[in-house]
């Protein structure tokens, strides 16, 4: 798979995505790495290797993701934090090494709802480790955890924190949120159609 391609599953071509204009409450951010573990990620999950949610903070949109992999410093806690951050998206779609794409929310949030998730994502989730573990049972079909009634959130992967966060909102049914990985938040939103097809986030412009 090229540097910019898709997974066919999108049936969506990279060289005709409309550029990403503005970012939204409740939109995803997926991304594709260049390097061999996000390469090994994309291969088994057959999807992107990493995945971020948008919230607004005082009118601000910002990437909310949990990683262990990102240089920025956290624009919320100022510092870098290995788990749950805050990002302007655009800034992080520039540091990521591969493309970055945004799977817009369909139905917009009510301010009142946009604002309660974000307090919710900065009360509970912001600076909790990030979780290896569950990152690693998230991906093979035979290794996910189905068995975990009651999953541990003091820790988060990067899907798990925008499923999480997708459930809370009633764009996703409550399951799991540790069970899924990035392909499986994907490919879980566009059937239900709760976000449309990827657009491309331009960088260097």
């Amino acid at each position: 798979m090229g540097a910019t391609e898709l997974p066919h599953e999108f049936d969506f071509d990279p060289e005709q995505a409309v550029p990403c204009p503005l970012f939204y409450p409740g939109d995803l951010v997926v991304f594709y790495g260049r390097q061999w573990q996000s390469r090994v990620i994309e291969l088994v999950t057959r999807g992107p290797s990493h995945i971020g949610i948008i919230l607004h903070e005082h009118s601000r949109p910002l990437l909310f993701e949990s990683t262990s992999l990102c240089d920025l410093p956290c624009v919320l806690l100022g510092e870098k934090v290995r788990g749950v951050q805050a990002h302007d998206p655009w800034e992080r779609a520039a540091e990521y090494d591969g493309p970055a794409y945004r799977l817009p929310i369909k139905a917009k949030l009510y301010p009142e709802e946009a604002g309660h998730l974000t307090c919710m994502a900065i009360g509970e989730f912001l600076g909790k480790p990030y979780d290896l573990a569950g990152a690693l049972e998230s991906g093979p079909h035979w290794l996910k955890p189905a068995h975990w009634l009651y999953p541990d959130l003091g820790t988060m992967h990067c899907s798990a924190l925008a499923a999480h966060l997708l459930m809370r909102l009633g764009r996703m049914n409550w399951e799991n949120p540790k069970a899924f990985n990035p392909a499986d938040v994907v490919a879980r939103v566009l059937n239900n159609g709760t976000h449309g097809q990827p657009e491309l986030i331009p960088v260097g412009a």
